[in-house]
């Protein structure tokens, strides 16, 4: 039997995070021939194919340090490592962790798929990313940033600039774009907010002053012209996910306008199908963004970190539409929103059809099963 152990930020309630191990896990199965796939998780996110996927730890432990041992034995009963998607590789901490995994495992290969570089947390880190990124047989970046950093502190490495990999979501679960959008009638604006100094340990005076602008920009608009506001909880986690400060929105504005609140959702395909039923959405999280580019719903990003500006930069999003969350002018989102309800609104110039080929750059390298005619039958 062969295992797989993925290893990332999953089973948090974070949709990014559930669309990225499902098609990590899709990959993992289809093109290294997986029969167990385990992922560094208490919980797997439930979407159409996840009943062969494991957690690796448990929720409730019977002693100190058990999950601690249940990766290590994982990754040493796992042939293949696989870093998929996200932000990964950025802290000292995290890296040396999965050195360890690898030193462990077994001859691989072990690949970084999808991933990005940075911003570094420490001093250390440029140092332990290089020493992990030595140990890897492929890696593939999502943006151009990444991709100049990596080649820098390992240039002998096989690593190639691909895409996010999210953007193969649809086709690893067996849908369309086209299925996903039929039947679909546009209404609405979109909301997907974080609170992500908070989560840093930095000033959330910088959140408050955001919220209240967004709140600014929305109560001077006008319910007929935009239907209806719908927040979509895109981090279901107590503390750190979207709901208390969506909610608080969704108070303040019900008097005025019709408001939907919609809850995390462990399936990222019903996610998608609300970002498709959008006429606009206001983009704070990443992967929000990521799925308004798939479904070609318009979307005006506030970037809260600079894996946001990255992504619009390989979609060639309009820089109209790419306003700073700290600085943006109450007027100027108005302008925007206004552009995108009456349809004068520029799109990304990338085509979807060369992201999801870009993307399947992660699954060719050494020592993958991947054939040209995988591609054929796939798009």
């Amino acid at each position: 039997m062969k295992n797989i152990l993925i290893s990332g930020y999953y089973g948090m309630n974070n949709t990014g995070d559930d669309a990225l191990l499902a098609v990590t896990s899709w990959g993992g199965k289809r093109f290294l021939k997986a029969d167990k796939i385990i992922v560094t998780a208490v919980q797997v996110p439930l979407f159409n194919g996840s009943h062969f996927i494991y957690p690796a730890f448990l929720k409730k432990k019977h002693f100190i340090g058990e999950n601690r041992l249940r990766l290590y034995y994982h990754a040493f009963k796992a042939q293949n490592i696989i870093l998929g998607g996200g932000s990964v590789l950025h802290s000292s901490n995290s890296m040396k962790g999965i050195i360890d995994l690898l030193k462990l495992s077994g001859k691989g290969p072990h690949v970084a798929l999808g991933v990005s570089i940075g911003p570094f947390r420490d001093l250390k880190a440029e140092k332990v990313c290089s020493s992990l990124l030595k140990r890897l047989s492929f890696v593939g970046l999502r943006d151009q940033s990444s991709f100049e950093i990596a080649k820098q502190i390992a240039p002998c490495v096989q690593i190639e600039k691909t895409f996010d990999l999210a953007v193969l979501l649809p086709k690893s679960l067996g849908y369309s774009i086209e299925q996903i959008k039929s039947d679909i009638t546009r209404r609405g604006i979109g909301l997907a907010l974080c609170n992500y100094e908070r989560y840093i340990g930095g000033d959330t005076n910088r959140e408050k002053v955001c919220k209240q602008k967004v709140l600014q920009v929305l109560s001077k608009l006008y319910p007929e012209e935009i239907d209806e506001i719908v927040l979509i909880d895109f981090n279901g986690h107590p503390f750190y996910g979207d709901h208390e400060l969506h909610s608080e929105i969704a108070e303040r504005l019900k008097s005025r306008f019709y408001v939907k609140h919609l809850f995390y959702n462990s399936d990222p395909i019903v996610v998608l199908k609300w970002i498709a039923s959008l006429r606009c959405l206001i983009a704070m999280r990443l992967h929000a963004a990521v799925f308004g580019y798939m479904t070609q719903t318009p979307t005006i990003m506030l970037p809260y970190h600079v894996k946001c500006l990255a992504w619009a930069s390989e979609i060639k999003m309009p820089l109209e539409l790419i306003l700073c969350r700290d600085s943006f002018e109450v007027d100027e989102l108005i302008m925007r929103i206004r552009e995108i309800i009456a349809g004068r609104a520029s799109s990304p110039s990338l085509p979807l059809k060369v992201a999801e080929t870009l993307a399947m750059r992660n699954w060719i390298w050494e020592g993958s099963s991947y054939r040209e005619d995988d591609q054929a039958a796939i798009f």
